[in-house]
């Protein structure tokens, strides 16, 4: 089976094959662009990779050129999400062994995301899949503009749909993996409709939803590469992003502490080793404004 049929399986009606088939991709897709030229002299097995190579890069341009295929993964990736109903949600509040996995136990360098350990639920969402963030991930390197033009329809439909939590989750995946994967047409694309489109999901979150886009926010600034200590490329256009003042008018407590806790988010996965100047310089201002909120009336947002 290649690489056709698992994707093909993606928009399949039986939900056992869905996840079967993004763990099958994830191994299928190499991880970041193929920068190699087909012009390059190759012998054996590399002439061999190569061509196992620009054959799933086909693919993937050519299913996500077949009508709707975007709308129908992002749809059914939609409900492929557990939620532990009956069970409230409190800032700050701690998950079980049972809730975090063993992988949240091993040491950063052994973890591709989170890099760094936190307790903390609200930073790494309920719902969220990094599989399904590294696919798209996956996908958009693979694929290019043909993918991002392909998912942009179906993820700002499902933001839009604010009470809808798989809606939510996906969508705050789907955005994770784009703004990790380093691709040319995606950092065009930011200033154009990914970053209005973020900045909106995160703004109109519910108190249920807001620690997937946590999450979402916390996969797309983490580090790359040995220990994490290559800052992606849009990670402070991100941090910049968030650190946007609130409009006075709209400014209510809710508002106030969901944004605090994004920036929260993002920068627990900031590590020393891989900060930029600019960063520091960022960080800096931020502190600054974090002691004035010390004298917010709502204790909510002094926690």
């Amino acid at each position: 089976m290649d690489a056709d049929q698992f994707l093909s399986n993606l928009t399949s009606e039986l939900p056992p094959l869905r996840p079967l088939s993004v763990a099958a991709l994830l191994l299928l897709l190499q991880p970041g662009p193929h920068k190699m030229s087909s012009s390059v002299s190759m012998h054996g097995s590399a002439q061999s990779n190569l061509s196992a190579a620009l054959h799933v890069q086909q693919s993937v341009v050519s299913i996500f050129q077949g009508g709707n295929f975007g709308e129908k993964v992002v749809g059914n990736l939609a409900v492929d999400h557990v939620y532990t109903e009956g069970q409230g949600r409190s800032v700050g509040g701690l998950r079980s062994m049972q809730e975090l996995g063993l992988t949240a136990l091993l040491p950063s360098f052994l973890r591709d995301w989170p890099r760094t350990q936190t307790w903390d639920a609200t930073m790494s969402g309920e719902a969220f899949s990094p599989n399904h963030a590294k696919l798209f991930k996956r996908l958009v390197q693979e694929g290019g503009v043909t993918v991002l033009d392909a998912l942009r329809a179906p993820v700002e439909k499902a933001i839009s749909a604010v009470e809808e939590r798989g809606n939510q989750s996906v969508s705050a995946e789907v955005l994770a993996g784009l703004l990790h994967s380093d691709v040319t047409c995606v950092v065009d694309a930011w200033g154009t409709w990914i970053r209005p489109l973020l900045r909106k999901a995160l703004l109109q979150s519910t108190v249920e939803s807001a620690p997937e886009w946590a999450a979402c926010v916390r996969f797309a600034v983490t580090g790359k590469g040995p220990g994490g200590r290559s800052a992606p490329l849009l990670r402070y256009q991100i941090l910049e992003s968030l650190s946007e003042p609130l409009a006075p008018a709209s400014a209510s407590t809710s508002l106030v502490t969901k944004r605090l806790m994004f920036l929260q988010a993002a920068l627990v996965e900031v590590l020393p080793a891989s900060r930029l100047k600019s960063e520091n310089l960022y960080q800096a201002s931020l502190l600054s404004e974090l002691l004035t909120c010390m004298n917010h009336p709502a204790s909510q947002v002094q926690n």
